[in-house]
């Protein structure tokens, strides 16, 4: 299968973007292994809080469609839709509709077996609020097991109900800003 539509290798913050936000040389490269564990779980957080991939990946998914005949992937945004197949057998695009901006698969008519759907979902650029809550959040990380210095004016504390204290406030104020609420 052909890469995703707005697929790239390069990923949305990468290293030196941290070591930037942590105000450390680039070229110093003692910490740069744990810093790239603080980066992948402030990715992974930041995926998890927005129920999607923060890069455009290809996802294959088994669904039902509900009562009215459609389909709502699992991660958003919805890219593109790959294939839709049902009985094992790949179904023609022109017996569904694909509503981007919805992030749903509308089936002209329907069964009871699941569907296989695969699709791309993700941001080809990934809006600036949403990296800097990535960044945010690996420095507070990176912080918490080194101490850092003392708590300044803006690193706000509070935590988001049900995180604990890996997403500060401020991050979590930037993913809110950036999404939507979900079709029901």
């Amino acid at each position: 299968m052909p890469a995703p539509a707005g697929w790239s290798d390069t990923p949305p913050v990468t290293l030196d973007d941290l070591k930037r936000q942590l105000n450390r040389a680039v070229t110093d490269t003692t910490d740069d292994v744990e810093l790239q564990l603080y980066l992948d779980a402030a990715v992974e957080a930041v995926e998890n809080i927005l129920d999607g991939p923060v890069q455009v990946k290809r996802i294959t998914e088994t669904h039902r469609a509900n009562r009215a005949g459609v389909i709502l992937p699992h991660k958003q945004p919805v890219v593109s839709v790959a294939s839709l197949s049902y009985g094992g057998s790949a179904l023609d695009a022109g017996a569904y509709t694909v509503d981007l901006g919805a992030g749903t698969v509308a089936l002209g008519y329907w069964g009871t077996d699941p569907y296989t759907l695969v699709y791309d979902a993700g941001y080809a650029n990934l809006p600036a609020g949403f990296r800097l809550a990535i960044l945010i959040i690996a420095q507070h990380l990176w912080r918490t097991q080194h101490g850092g210095t003392r708590t300044r004016a803006g690193d706000d504390p509070v935590m988001m109900p049900g995180m604990s204290f890996a997403i500060p406030a401020r991050a979590a104020e930037l993913l809110r800003a950036g999404t939507t609420p979900a079709v029901a």
